[in-house]
């Protein structure tokens, strides 16, 4: 299996530097898991990795080598992914109007918006992430290593794993976790 972080493009709004510095240089290519520009979101590779058809072309050359992709399925956006300008209810509030950002303390990440489960249009947002996954399942994908699973609603996944196993019943998620195992 070969792992690849997230490989959309990146957003340039509050871009970080090294080790989640708030002074980005020049040059420096920012989180990989801050997901979207004006490039596209989650369903599109960062220009400088190529396009989908060389996409498919890696697939295909690895599997050719007997061995699977693994694709980071981060359910997160940068503040300039489509998704924020098209569906701002996906994303939670602060009291002065200003999306919260992403905050792991004493980390913060200005330059990712987490997604809100809690949404009124809870329909739309479960089957966009469905259709990014089902996207990367009919390009070859049949690996998703999922980032920060236990962050998200437990229905959300028992959905999303049943309905991709409908039409790809062999594609496997493996989850990040932070627990320990039990004696």
């Amino acid at each position: 299996m070969l792992y690849l972080p997230p490989i959309h493009p990146i957003g340039r709004s509050h871009r970080k530097g090294v080790n989640n510095s708030e002074e980005c240089q020049s040059g420096d290519p920012g989180s990989p898991w801050a997901i979207g520009s004006d490039e596209g979101g989650h369903d599109a590779i960062h220009p400088e990795l190529g396009t989908l058809a060389d996409f498919e072309h890696f697939v295909a050359a690895a599997r050719g080598l007997g061995m699977e992709i693994s694709l980071d399925f981060a359910v997160q956006c940068s503040p300039d992914h489509p998704w924020v300008k098209q569906h701002p209810t996906w994303f939670s509030k602060r009291p002065d109007g200003t999306i919260k950002y992403a905050e792991n303390p004493p980390k913060r990440y200005q330059d990712i918006f987490p997604i809100n489960f809690d949404t009124e249009d809870r329909d739309g947002l479960y089957q966009a992430l469905l259709d990014v996954v089902l996207l990367w399942a009919k390009r070859g994908v049949r690996i998703f290593r999922v980032d920060n699973p236990h962050t998200k609603p437990i229905s959300f996944w028992e959905w999303l794993i049943a309905t991709v196993h409908r039409d790809h019943p062999d594609v496997l998620f493996l989850a990040e976790a932070f627990t320990r195992r039990s004696a």
